[in-house]
């Protein structure tokens, strides 16, 4: 097996640390900027705390896993991500609003369930994204409605919403009838 050298963290295309025993990673992420060509970036079920660093200058990532943790602060945007096809923070601390994710348009998966967060930066969805779990959030009625509101407009044919759990709003009003109108095309929607 090669050495990998971090004097270049700017070769790495990969950084992987999945906790597969009792021995966790502690401690907080720093910066990944320096790793500009990363691809791959998962550091799942162990014991991180702190927020999410800044993913802007990774522009070539395309799957981002940092779930089973306890992270803190806000989702930072993906805005910059444009070639990112899955983004998973699930089981997290997390709070704030879900951001943006118009400029994603090859993204495919956005699992933020069994976090803090409250509300939605709505905007378009773009129709690659075909698996979207935010449940056990504490999203209002507002975020729960835009989110609808927004697969609705994207107009995939089928998927998977899940926005259920305690915490989460209820949809109502437009958001019922948008809940019906994706049903109807053949998606899994699940809701309070």
């Amino acid at each position: 097996m090669p050495s990998i050298s971090l004097t270049n963290p700017a070769n790495i295309t990969s950084l992987v640390f999945n906790s597969i025993s009792t021995q966790k990673l502690g401690g907080s992420l720093r910066s990944l900027s320096r790793f500009t060509n990363l691809e791959i970036f998962s550091i799942r079920n162990h014991q991180l705390t702190g927020p999410i660093p800044s993913l802007s200058s990774n522009t070539a990532l395309k799957d981002f896993f940092c779930y089973n943790n306890q992270l803190t602060g806000n989702i930072p945007s993906v805005s910059s991500n444009t070639v990112l096809k899955i983004f998973n923070c699930f089981n997290n601390q997390l709070t704030g609003n879900i951001p943006s994710l118009s400029s994603n348009t090859v993204l495919e998966k956005f699992h933020c369930g069994v976090n803090q967060l409250s509300g939605y930066v709505a905007g378009s969805v773009p129709t690659s994204l075909l698996f979207f779990r935010a449940e056990y959030n504490q999203l209002t009625v507002t975020a729960v409605n835009a989110i609808l509101a927004d697969f609705v407009a994207a107009g995939a044919l089928s998927g998977t919403l899940n926005l259920a759990g305690f915490g989460n709003a209820a949809p109502t009003g437009q958001g019922l009838t948008d809940k019906q109108t994706l049903l109807s095309r053949g998606w899994s929607v699940t809701t309070n």
